[in-house]
């Protein structure tokens, strides 16, 4: 048995095709059965619960900024800042049009689009929800996905480039992901009908919802999907993949258009032939193929003159009569009035006249001459226009440069309406904080410039270590002490950063911290020492770092060790009265040393230097003598520490009694 598929059918509008020559007409293909736009919405709206549960670990969001807006505003739970806005290098921003088919040059000519959003919204961990955008386009180079995402810097972006195939068409999908930033996860996903050039590049971090496709030369069909993981949920290659199969699986049969001449593949062209031409479209709906033609017939142009040349002429001239051939056409402009210009009717300075002339085929061509009137007395000064070398500047007026009738540099022009003109009655030196460039108009100076006397025509930058941020500056504030900026012409000063300081005004640069000191903060004026205990040994620190063990910082030093009997000092560290967050050593006598039984062996300290740190010294303990027996109740002095109520920060030593017993 041998079966038999119908031929497609397929026509051309409109008909019959007539333009005149330098026009241009479009011819639009009708096959059936077909895949257009609305076969694809219509079959995505019919398979949406399929569609909905392709998606893992779904994440459902809203269409915040609206249906019909042109971004999605937060999503969900921070998912974007501003994202997914849909662009093509014809445009930018492109309205959704949720569920309608809609008209657009953005996409080329004859362009249209849709976009649909599925799902129940809002923040959920499921069901999903959808967006969709396809469009048919013609002649363009780029489209993208741009605005910004919520990440904020956080988790992982990365792409991933595959195929499907459904119904005898292979798709190149090109895949976008950011993931893992705890936000809901954003994937962006292309499918383009092979053949195609296409790639892709995204944006440089996770905040970027770039995603550029280009190299589509001969593409006219685009697929876009978005879908969200739940709380930045990666959605793998594989699990990608079913995704985007599910998708081109519900595609209506495919349908190609090619045109002969061109080689145009959309189902509408625009053709503008030199000549009487005959379009051929072949249509194929993927299995069988048919063709129409249409034949597109083109008139010429008639050849039309305006004769001439006219003028110039003075408004008090009499009326002139225009010519123009072939003759019947018809004159039209300012001052015109059937085959006759008024120079007194006319507006001062250049009209356009313009002769245009209709064939018997309805073909219409023109042309176009320029007639100058020149006004009696424009600026009201005495002398007539035509004798006047400056007609719209008042005569005598000082610094007028009577070559350009302009005001001379560093002037702007002081002007009123004289009848229909805008006249210069004076010239006015330009004023501190503005320059006069031209002659004509005064700007003040943008903000990191300042002009600081009379008739200037440029600005100055600010020098490095001053800056203006306002416009219209006389000049420039210094930097405050703790700010910096290195450059000319700038509106802000810079902080110090922090192990850095700057203690004038004025400064081109931070000096950084000495050694023995730090600054934690940024804007600083100064810098702070080490405390007791710590130590710096590089410039520029921002913190101290704490002696290790086995070392110490003797800053202030310990009291030395004095022989048997000896008095000795103790030290005592208070407050400065100068500087209250440094401590004074002061001398107090010790309490007498305890009287060891002779030849008994005792601990003695030994300072030596280390080995890593010979600018160190390091501890090393013989074994002490045994405790004395001490008297009972006998009496001994210990050290306590305590903090220094001008400085709690800073301990100070002082001897406090005990009453010890053998007991």
């Amino acid at each position: 048995m041998v079966s038999v598929t119908p031929l497609p059918t397929v026509s051309i509008t409109p008909d019959p095709a007539v333009i005149c020559a330098g026009g241009s007409i479009t011819l639009t293909a009708i096959g059936s059965p077909d895949n257009s736009l609305a076969s694809v919405l219509s079959a995505i709206n019919a398979n949406s619960p399929g569609l909905i549960a392709s998606i893992p670990t779904p994440s459902g969001f809203g269409m915040d900024g609206g249906v019909n807006g042109t971004n999605i505003s937060d999503g969900c739970s921070d998912m974007y800042d501003g994202g997914n806005y849909i662009n093509t290098n014809l445009g930018s921003a492109i309205s959704y049009s949720d569920n309608t088919i809609t008209p657009s040059a953005s996409f080329g000519t004859g362009g249209q689009y849709f976009t649909r959003y599925l799902g129940p919204g809002g923040c959920q961990t499921g069901p999903a929800t959808l967006f969709f955008w396809a469009a048919d386009i013609n002649g363009l180079s780029t489209m993208s996905i741009t605005g910004n995402n919520g990440a904020d810097g956080q988790g992982t972006q990365d792409t991933h480039t595959f195929t499907v195939s459904a119904n005898g068409i292979t798709y190149t999908a090109f895949l976008k992901r950011v993931y893992n930033a705890f936000d809901p996860s954003i994937n962006q996903l292309f499918l383009i009908p092979q053949p195609n050039s296409a790639s892709q590049t995204i944006g440089v971090t996770t905040d970027d919802s770039q995603q550029n496709i280009t190299g589509l030369t001969g593409v006219t069909r685009v697929y876009y999907m978005l879908y969200a993981g739940a709380s930045g949920a990666f959605i793998n290659n594989a699990q990608a993949t079913t995704i985007a199969q599910t998708f081109v699986n519900i595609l209506p049969t495919a349908n190609d258009y090619t045109w002969n001449p061109g080689g145009a593949t959309t189902a509408a062209i625009t053709v503008s032939p030199g000549s009487t031409t005959t379009y051929t479209v072949t249509y194929s709906n993927g299995i069988c193929s048919n063709t129409a033609t249409r034949e597109v017939v083109v008139n010429p142009l008639p050849v039309v003159s305006c004769d001439g040349p006219y003028g110039p002429y003075c408004a008090t001239d009499a009326p002139v009569t225009l010519g123009g051939t072939p003759s019947g056409g018809t004159w039209s402009g300012t001052g015109v009035s059937g085959n006759q210009f008024d120079p007194g009717a006319a507006t001062p300075g250049a009209n356009v006249l313009t002769y245009t002339y209709t064939d018997g085929n309805g073909c219409t061509d023109d042309c176009e001459v320029t007639v100058n009137v020149v006004a009696d007395d424009s600026d009201g000064d005495g002398t007539p226009d035509c004798d006047d070398d400056c007609p719209l500047a008042v005569d005598g007026t000082p610094n007028l440069n009577t070559t350009t009738c302009n005001c001379e540099l560093g002037y702007y022009a002081t002007t009123t309406v004289i009848g229909l003109n805008t006249v210069i009655t004076a010239c006015t030196l330009c004023p501190p904080g503005s320059y006069c460039p031209d002659g004509v108009d005064q700007f003040a100076c943008p903000a990191g410039y300042f002009s600081d006397s009379f008739g200037q025509i440029v600005c100055n930058a600010c020098s490095a270590g001053t800056f203006s941020d306002v416009t219209g500056s006389i000049a420039c504030q210094s930097c405050a002490a703790g700010y910096y900026n290195p450059t000319t012409a700038a509106t802000s000063c810079l902080a110090c950063d922090a192990g850095t300081f700057s203690d004038v005004t004025g400064s081109i640069a931070c000096q950084s911290c000495a050694a023995g000191y730090y600054n934690p903060t940024t804007a600083a004026t100064s810098c702070l020492a080490c405390d007791a205990g710590t130590f710096s040994d590089v410039t520029g620190s921002i913190a101290c770092q704490s002696c290790a063990a086995g070392y110490y910082n003797p800053t202030p030093p310990p009291p030395p060790v004095w022989p048997a009997m000896r008095e000795r000092s103790v030290m005592s560290r208070a407050p400065s009265p100068a500087s209250p967050a440094r401590p004074v050593t002061t001398t107090r006598p010790p309490p007498p040393l305890p009287v060891w039984p002779a030849m008994r062996e005792r601990s003695v300290m030994s300072r030596a230097p280390s080995p890593a740190s010979p600018a160190r010294p390091v501890t090393t303990t013989r074994p002490p003598p045994p405790l004395p027996v001490w008297p009972a109740t006998r009496e001994r002095s210990v050290l306590s520490l305590a903090r220094s109520p001008a400085n709690p920060a800073r301990p100070v030593t002082t001897i406090l009694s005990l009453r010890l017993s053998n007991v």
